[in-house]
C-alpha cells in the first residue's frame, strides 16, 4: 500500500488542516500526536473534503489515544480526499506527523447508490449470502444473482433500520443458482460513503457450465439500415405522416405540400389551390410550420405535448389570400440538459415520434440529443483498454444522464442492462433518420476532456485533474485542455461518436469545468480555445453550443474562442433564462463573465425561455416579457441567431410553448418586428386549445 508523509500540518482556529496536491483514494490515516504532557488522553476526529470548491466535511474516522503516540483511523470504506482536519480534544496537543495510506483496490468501497458484485467464479446452489455493511448507522440495500453477469433476479431487500451486527445480515436463498451475487447499496444513516464490508456465501457448486454475458453488437452507423440518402419525396411524405398521427389520415387529402427554394430565411406560404391547401416551405420543419398555422387559425385546432384539441371543420376551410411568413430566427432550438433526465429519460419510440412532431409543428431545427450517448462512451473506453464491466461502472443511469454529460457526476443510478445499448442505438438513429428527413439537426456531445476517475491506470500518460464533487456526488476526473494528449482524446471521442450517429450533425455542446469545476493553473482562455479546436480538427463546420448559466460564459472563455480563426461564428451561446434574467446585455469592460463587449461579445447567442425548475409545475409564467422582449431583440440586436426552450423539465404549460415559437414568424423579417398584443393572441389560444368560444371571447 502505497503511503504518504506530511510533517507540516499547519492549524487554523484550533484544528490542524492538511491541504493534498490533488484527490487521493485513503484507506487509513495514523496521525502522531505531539505535547508536552505524555500522559494526556486525547480524543481526535479526522474529517475531510472532496474538494476545494464546497465547504461541507465528512467524518471519517474518531480515535483516542496519549501525546507522543501514534493515532490509527480507520474509514467503513477509503475516501477519496483533498483536504484533512484533524480535530483534537486538548487544546496544547498538536499533530507531529501524519502518514496517509493510499487504497489501491476500492471496488467494496463505493458510495451509494452504487454497487457492488462479487464473481464466485463458478455456478452455485447458494444456501445462504451474508452482507456486512458498516457498524456506524443502518444501510438499506437490494441483494440480486446472476447467471451470467448481464441479467439479473431480485432475491432480497432490506429496508429495515436495523444495524448491522457483526456476524452480518444472512439471507436463505433456499438453493438459488448463481455465479454473480450483487448487493446494490441504496442508503446508509450516517455517511455518503457507505459500503459493502464483506460479501460471504454458502452452498454447494451446480456444475452447470459458466455462462458469459451475450455480445453487445451494434454495428457501426455506416453499416446500419439508417444510412441512406434522404430525397425531397422522404420530406414531402415525412410530414404527411405527421398530418396522419396528428389530426387523421382523411385529412391527408385536404393538403398539397411543395419543397421550395432556399432564401435568406426559413419560410412558409398558404393558399388556396385546386381545392386544397397548398403548403410551400424551403423545409420539412418550414412546411410543417405552414401546416400548424392552417390548423391554428382556420381549424381552431390545438397540437401541444399535454393533449391535443382536434375537432375539425367538415369541409377544407378556404384560406382566402396568400399568407407569408418567414422569421429572422434562424435558430429554433429545443431542451436543457436536465430535460434529457428530467423528463425524457426513458421516452421510447412512440414519445419521440409524438415529440418530433409537435417539434416539426412548432418550427423547432435544433434539438439537443444524448440519446446513445452511453454506446459512444462505451466505444470511447474501449479503446483503452476498459473491460465491459469498468465501462458500466462509470456510465450512469439514464435518470442523471443530464449530470454525467455535464461532467457533474459518475456511475450514479446505474448499471443500465446490456440491452439498453442496443434499443437506444436503434432509437436515436431511427430518431435521427426522422430529423434528417424534416431539415432538423441534433446536438452531439462536444468533448471537453471528461475521464474516469481511474484514467491513469489505464493510460499513465493522462494529465488529468481530479474534480472531487458536486452535491456529494464523485465528479469525473478532467483532462487537461492544454495537455498533449487532450488532442488525442477528443480526436478518439469524436471518432467513437461518429461510428455511432453518423456526420448528421456539425453542432456539438460541451461546458468544461461545469458548476464549480477545479481547472488549477489553466485559463478559461486556453480551455476554450482547446476545446473549440479540437471540434474543428473533427468537423470544420463545428459550431460549439455552450450555455450562458451562473456566471458562464466568463468573459475570458469568448476571448479563447476569438483567438481561434473566425472561432466567434463557430460559438452559439444559450442564455439560458432570457425572458427572465437575460444575461446578453451585461457585457462590459469590466465584467468577468458574459463577454467585454454586449451580446457575448457579439458571439451568435439564443434568447431561450426556461420557464422551469426542477419540473415543478405551475400556472405561470412571463409571457408579457416575451411579448416585449422577442421583438425589442429581433429589432435591435445584432448577434441573435434564434430563440430556445431550455425548461429543466417539458411537457407542460403548453401556452408558454405555443406563442413563444409563434412569435418569432412575420410577414417581413428584415422590417422592426412589433409587440404581440397578448390579450387578442390568448383569445385566439383558448378558441383553438378549448375548441369554443369562451363566455369572455
Amino acid at each position: 500500500m502505497k503511503t504518504k508523509v506530511i510533517t507540516e500540518i499547519p492549524v487554523e482556529n484550533g484544528i490542524g488542516v492538511v491541504s493534498l496536491d490533488t484527490n487521493y483514494n485513503i484507506a487509513k490515516i495514523n496521525v502522531t500526536l505531539g505535547g508536552e504532557k505524555e500522559d494526556t488522553a486525547v480524543n481526535a476526529t479526522i474529517e475531510y473534503a472532496k474538494n476545494r470548491v464546497t465547504s461541507d466535511l465528512i467524518w471519517f474516522s474518531d480515535a483516542t489515544g496519549k501525546v507522543n503516540s501514534t493515532l490509527e483511523f480507520v474509514p467503513n470504506a477509503p475516501v477519496a480526499a483533498t483536504d484533512i482536519y484533524v480535530t483534537l480534544s486538548d487544546p496544547d496537543a498538536f499533530v507531529r506527523k501524519m502518514e496517509l495510506f493510499m487504497a489501491e483496490d476500492v471496488d467494496l468501497a463505493r458510495c451509494y447508490p452504487l454497487y457492488v458484485d462479487k464473481d464466485l467464479k463458478k455456478n452455485y446452489f447458494l444456501d445462504t449470502v451474508t452482507v456486512h455493511t458498516p457498524s456506524k448507522g443502518y444501510s438499506q440495500y437490494t441483494l440480486y444473482t446472476s447467471m451470467n453477469g448481464r441479467d439479473f433476479d431480485e432475491v432480497a431487500r432490506k429496508t429495515s433500520k436495523d444495524l448491522c451486527p457483526e456476524s452480518g445480515e444472512v439471507y436463505n436463498l433456499n438453493g438459488k443458482e448463481a455465479r454473480i451475487i450483487r448487493v446494490y447499496v441504496e442508503y446508509n444513516s450516517a455517511s455518503s460513503e457507505a459500503c459493502v464490508s464483506d460479501i460471504v456465501f454458502s452452498g454447494k457448486e451446480s456444475g452447470t457450465p459458466v455462462l458469459n454475458a451475450p455480445e453487445i453488437n451494434i454495428p457501426t452507423f455506416f453499416d446500419s439500415e439508417y444510412n441512406v440518402p434522404v430525397t425531397e419525396e422522404d420530406t414531402i411524405n415525412e410530414v404527411y405522416s405527421i398530418i396522419s398521427r396528428r389530426i387523421g389520415d382523411t385529412y391527408c387529402s385536404w393538403f398539397s405540400l411543395e419543397l421550395t427554394e432556399e432564401k435568406e430565411f426559413d419560410y412558409f406560404e398558404l393558399i388556396d389551390k385546386d381545392g386544397k391547401v397548398k403548403v410551400s416551405g424551403n423545409n420539412g420543419v418550414s412546411l410543417a410550420t405552414g401546416v400548424n398555422h392552417y390548423l391554428k387559425y382556420y381549424c381552431n385546432v390545438n397540437i401541444s405535448q399535454v393533449g391535443d384539441q382536434v375537432k375539425m371543420p367538415e369541409v377544407i376551410v378556404p384560406i382566402g389570400k396568400h399568407i407569408h411568413r418567414e422569421t429572422r430566427a434562424k435558430v429554433r432550438y429545443a431542451y436543457n440538459y436536465c430535460t434529457l433526465s428530467y423528463s425524457m429519460a426513458f421516452w421510447g419510440e412512440n414519445e419521440w415520434r409524438n415529440e418530433l412532431d409537435w417539434l416539426a409543428l412548432n418550427g423547432v431545427n435544433l434539438v439537443l440529443d444524448a440519446t446513445a450517448q452511453e454506446e459512444v462512451w462505451r466505444r470511447f473506453l474501449r479503446g483503452f483498454g476498459y473491460s465491459h464491466d469498468a465501462i458500466k461502472k462509470f456510465i450512469a443511469g439514464p435518470a442523471y444522464y443530464a449530470w454525467a454529460y455535464m461532467a457533474n457526476l459518475t456511475g450514479f443510478g446505474g448499471p443500465v442492462h446490456d440491452s439498453w445499448f442496443e434499443e437506444r442505438c436503434a432509437l436515436a438513429r431511427k430518431n435521427h433518420l426522422i430529423m434528417r428527413k424534416l431539415g432538423m439537426k441534433p446536438i452531439l456531445q462536444g468533448y471537453s476532456g471528461m475521464v474516469p476517475v481511474d484514467i491513469c491506470d489505464y493510460d499513465k500518460n493522462a494529465d488529468v485533474i481530479p474534480q472531487g464533487t458536486w452535491c456529494s456526488f464523485q465528479r469525473p476526473h478532467m483532462l487537461k485542455t492544454t495537455s498533449d494528449c487532450f488532442m488525442d482524446y477528443a480526436k478518439r471521442f469524436y471518432e467513437a461518436q461518429k461510428e455511432v450517429y453518423g456526420e448528421v450533425s456539425n453542432y456539438f455542446a460541451t461546458d468544461p469545468f461545469h458548476e464549480g469545476g477545479i481547472t488549477l493553473d489553466m485559463s478559461p482562455r486556453e480551455i476554450s480555445r482547446n476545446v473549440l479546436s479540437a471540434m474543428l480538427k473533427e468537423n470544420p463546420d463545428s459550431v460549439w453550443i455552450i450555455q450562458s448559466w451562473q456566471n458562464n460564459p466568463t468573459s475570458e472563455l469568448l476571448r479563447g474562442l476569438e483567438d481561434v480563426e473566425n472561432g466567434r461564428e463557430h460559438g452559439l451561446i444559450l442564455d439560458l433564462y432570457a425572458e427572465k434574467n437575460p444575461n446578453y446585455p451585461k457585457g462590459n469592460p469590466e465584467n468577468p463573465s458574459f463577454g467585454y463587449d454586449r451580446e457575448f461579445n457579439y458571439t451568435p447567442w439564443l434568447f431561450c425561455m426556461l420557464n422551469n425548475f426542477g419540473g415543478r409545475l405551475g400556472l405561470h409564467g412571463h409571457l408579457d416579457n416575451l411579448a416585449r422582449e422577442i421583438p425589442m431583440v429581433f429589432t435591435n440586436c445584432k448577434a441573435v441567431a434564434g430563440i430556445g426552450i431550455t425548461p429543466e423539465a417539458s411537457v407542460n404549460n403548453p401556452v408558454l410553448y405555443d406563442f413563444f415559437f409563434e412569435s418569432v414568424w412575420v410577414e417581413d423579417a428584415l422590417k422592426p418586428m412589433d409587440e404581440i398584443h397578448m390579450e387578442s393572441w390568448l383569445k385566439n389560444y383558448a378558441l383553438r386549445r378549448y375548441g369554443k368560444k369562451s363566455e369572455s371571447a
